[in-house]
């Protein structure tokens, strides 16, 4: 596995600046999975299956995504 130093104090803050914002919009979009969650409850009735399926499945897959790069950072960062 290939190493990384970081040659400034500035550098790693600005990593964790980067991490922290990444973790603040993964939490917004669990927040957001939750509140959708509750509304499709209400509403499943009126949404199809596939409607419901096609919109959770964009949501995770965001999620997802933000949290590789959480993961990724995180690593940089305290390796």
């Amino acid at each position: 596995m290939p190493t990384v130093t970081f040659d400034t104090k500035s550098e790693i803050a600005e990593l964790e600046q980067h991490l922290l914002e990444l973790q603040h919009h993964l939490l917004e979009l669990k927040q957001y999975i939750l509140w959708w969650s509750k509304q499709g409850i209400e509403k499943s009735h009126k949404d199809s299956a596939e409607e419901r399926y096609i919109l959770y499945s964009s949501a995770k897959s965001i999620i997802n995504a933000k949290q590789k790069r959480v993961n990724l950072l995180r690593a940089l960062v305290y390796a």
